[in-house]
């Protein structure tokens, strides 16, 4: 069921900024669940720089929504907990030096402690979840803990450039992949392709086949034109229980063929298992998109992100929360933006006049061997 959970810290930074009673979280606490919130989330740090222990006790006796205290792993911080019982606590990094939490909570390096205290609060009717980096190996280990579930660290992707953005959506994508295998509660990952439907093909019928140069289209969404996926073997893997020699041998077709097949093989249940569903997407589908996201939220997005977006809400169920990561800017793709709004994308300040600015480049022969030197002799 969809919810929305509303952290309030910030008002609390402020107030204490200003060394006064006034602006009270609690009172925006409250003014958020008569606004609708389903939850409000606090941050009880053990510096006090701005939740006080005054604002978790009037929060608990007033909220009538849940309550979501982040904390860090401490003997302190499990002691409040325990005396309050919040609807339920996530566990956090904290260094003292930093404005916000800053990354995800080492559970692997913690294991036998977070365990224990996972446990003692969960005995307590309390549900924990951990925030953490989305990483196999500290995914693993917040299963072993017996946490109920995993909040996902995104501030690498938030500030990430235009070119690690994809990166970095994916290691997103893929720790969400991971977390469900492991039972938490993701109940569907939805796939788009634009009019390479390499991958949605397979996803439909079971069919894996690579496109040849002739057949792969230029579209709007230009990086997703692919001949064949990349780290698609990672995937068939997995749903072929990790069968190396089934693998091995597939590979090999695919090498020799150019296709393989897996509809025979009770495939609808092996992709059913992962969650995952699929789509495609074409130019005439980002342009209906792109106008109806900037009408009803007055937001652009790019070609790449409404792609993503036609094809989730597709799928969408209804109770069930849709999140679609924006993938690019939509400055990059000024002339289909211009094709479905009429007007040019605003640019990220600093390249407002980019085409203005001296260009640097060098005339090197299609030689990997002349490239190798070039770049050789500059690093």
């Amino acid at each position: 069921m969809a919810s929305l959970g509303v952290n309030i810290d910030h008002i609390a930074n402020v107030r204490q900024a200003r060394r006064a009673l006034e602006p009270d979280p609690v009172t925006y606490a409250l003014l958020a669940e008569l606004g609708g919130a389903d939850g409000i989330t606090v941050h009880l740090r053990e510096d006090r720089r701005h939740i006080q222990d005054r604002d978790v006790d009037l929060l608990r006796a007033t909220l009538r929504s849940r309550l979501n205290l982040e904390m860090a792993a401490t003997a302190e911080m499990e002691a409040i907990a325990l005396r309050v019982k919040p609807d339920m606590v996530t566990l956090v990094p904290e260094k003292r030096q930093e404005v916000t939490t800053e990354g995800g909570l080492d559970v692997a390096g913690q294991l036998g402690a977070l365990t224990g205290l996972v446990g003692r609060l969960q005995d307590a009717g309390i549900p924990v979840s951990l925030f953490v980096d989305a990483e196999r190996g500290q995914l693993e280990a917040c299963q072993r803990s017996g946490a109920r579930w995993v909040e996902l660290h995104t501030g690498s992707y938030s500030e990430a450039s235009w070119s690690q953005q994809p990166q970095e959506l994916a290691r997103l994508s893929e720790g969400s992949f991971i977390a469900r295998s492991m039972g938490l509660p993701i109940k569907r990952l939805v796939l788009a392709t634009n009019e390479n439907n390499v991958l949605d093909e397979f996803f439909r019928t079971g069919k894996y086949r690579v496109r040849k140069s002739a057949e792969v289209h230029a579209t709007s969404s230009p990086s997703m034109d692919i001949s064949k996926a990349s780290n698609f073997e990672r995937y068939v893997c997995d749903i072929l229980r990790r069968d190396t020699g089934r693998m091995k041998a597939l590979w090999a077709q695919l090498d020799s063929t150019g296709a393989f097949d897996l509809s025979g093989d009770g495939f609808k249940d092996l992709i059913a298992a992962t969650g995952f569903s699929s789509g495609t997407s074409t130019h005439a589908d980002r342009l209906a998109t792109i106008r109806a996201v900037s009408k009803d939220y007055g937001v652009v997005v790019d070609t790449h992100t409404a792609d993503g977006i036609k094809v989730g809400l597709e799928h969408r169920e209804a109770g069930v929360p849709l999140i679609c990561l924006e993938t690019a800017q939509p400055a990059k793709f000024a002339e289909t933006i211009r094709e479905a709004l009429g007007r040019d994308p605003e640019r990220p300040a600093g390249f407002e006049a980019i085409e203005k600015l001296p260009q640097r480049f060098e005339v090197i022969d299609a030689d990997a061997t002349k490239v190798k030197d070039y770049i050789a002799a500059r690093t």
